[in-house]
């Protein structure tokens, strides 16, 4: 459940502008309690998305929404977030609402590929979740993860292809981005930097189960 904010909003509904926190809240508790419009299906997290720079009122008014809707039913909150002024101001309004650093997953934290931003996230408690993996990206991602283990904070962080899609009308899909690099590439590549089974188990599988838990 939730709503993608990012993008410049062309993904929003038009009640998303006019209708308040705490009602857009009601609408995904709604959801998160008796299931997506009259599938019965109920949601596993919720999904919401930024645009880079400053928080559009907007925005921060879907973070206050998640926020107020993990409160009500202990879903964790996964949100789209590119850059450092973005996840700053998230982390402010995030304390105003009071919410756990460990309900709140930043997704796409490679792109901002400072570590004193990441450290600062991560002291919060919010899970770093790096994605976009691709064999171009693994000396980055590489990097990023051995940070994090030697702070001794590898328990918060997550791992993603953010692969999948493909280009309709294209032969074969167009460039597809394949599943597997994670699992060749980029495990040889940890190994050869000294990670421990356990430490890769921890991160591909206890993590994941860990943060989208329900509260």
């Amino acid at each position: 459940t939730g709503y993608y904010g990012a993008a410049q909003d062309n993904f929003l509904p038009p009640h998303a502008f006019t209708e308040s926190a705490d009602e857009l809240a009601a609408r995904w508790i709604r959801e998160a309690r008796e299931g997506i419009e009259d599938t019965g299906i109920l949601p596993g997290f919720i999904k919401t998305a930024v645009d880079p720079g400053p928080l559009s009122k907007v925005d921060r008014k879907l973070l206050q929404a998640a926020a107020r809707t993990h409160h009500e039913t202990g879903l964790v909150i996964a949100s789209h977030t590119t850059d450092a002024t973005s996840i700053l101001e998230t982390l402010e309004v995030l304390a105003e609402e009071d919410l756990p650093g460990d309900a709140f997953i930043w997704v796409h934290a490679h792109t901002v590929n400072d570590t004193e931003v990441q450290d600062r996230v991560a002291d919060a408690g919010i899970w770093i979740e790096l994605d976009g993996l691709s064999t171009d990206s693994l000396p980055l991602h590489r990097e990023l993860l051995l940070h994090h283990r030697d702070q001794g904070r590898l328990e918060q962080v997550m791992v993603s292809h953010d692969a999948g899609w493909y280009s309709i009308g294209e032969p074969g899909g167009g460039d597809f981005r394949a599943f597997d690099t994670l699992f060749t590439d980029m495990k040889s590549a940890l190994e050869d930097a000294g990670f421990s089974d356990a430490e890769w188990q921890q991160l591909v599988q206890a993590n994941p189960a860990h943060a989208f838990r329900i509260r």
